[in-house]
């Protein structure tokens, strides 16, 4: 049975507080101003900031060099997907179109928001799972 999703778009990368200490996360948030918290790495977030910020980092790191590849070889990432939820990892994949054909990557989350943002594509999140994890963005602390 096909899935809902829902598109969401960055509502920012912070540092959340959680049980084990400090963590990057972004916060992703959908037209209904949910949030959906994904943590990262710490290389992600700084990566993804410097991206939606529009910035260069002193290196070029490992999404802007694949996002180069991708585009470079006349393809398009066109969608970041979020679609499962395994113990406490979301699931993920991304599309690309490339030579012709439809390809479909599993990835981390954060893999495959990182090259999504890059190429200004839709990022989607499994509405079962923004109706079960996601939280009212008027309840963030910030």
């Amino acid at each position: 049975m096909p899935k809902d999703f829902v598109e969401v778009k960055i509502f920012d990368v912070v540092s959340l507080v959680t049980s084990i200490g400090r963590m990057p996360a972004i916060l992703l948030e959908d037209k209904e101003e949910r949030i959906l918290p994904v943590i990262v790495g710490e290389e992600v977030a700084l990566s993804l900031k410097s991206a939606i910020e529009g910035t260069k980092m002193e290196e070029e790191d490992i999404w802007t060099i694949a996002y180069s590849i991708i585009k470079e070889s006349n393809g398009k990432v066109k969608e970041a997907i979020i679609h499962g939820v395994k113990g406490n990892r979301f699931l993920s994949y991304m599309t690309i179109g490339l030579m012709n054909k439809k390809m479909k990557i599993d990835c981390k989350p954060s893999d495959a928001i990182s090259l999504a943002v890059r190429a200004k594509s839709p990022i989607k999140v499994a509405k079962e799972i923004m109706d079960e994890l996601s939280f009212d963005k008027h309840q963030l602390k910030l």
